[in-house]
């Protein structure tokens, strides 16, 4: 598996309760989802316009966040 590039993000949206979330670049201003899983610090949960580092990683020929943390 390839080393995960890690890249900043301000959370639009987190719902606890869908476990999903939305985040944006502050680079590229790239909108994403991510999910539950996704959180490396277990029991937190990442409020609107958090600053997070967040790690990208291809699936099936699609970006993926597979890791998001406190930036």
């Amino acid at each position: 598996m390839a080393a995960l590039e890690w890249r900043t993000g301000i959370v639009r949206e987190y719902h606890p309760d869908r476990g999903r979330g939305r985040l944006v670049d502050t680079e590229t201003n790239e909108e994403l989802l991510f999910h539950r899983d996704a959180i490396e610090e277990k029991g937190w949960s990442p409020g609107r316009k958090v600053r997070v580092q967040y790690a990208m990683q291809e699936q099936e020929g699609r970006k993926v966040v597979a890791k998001v943390k406190r930036g």
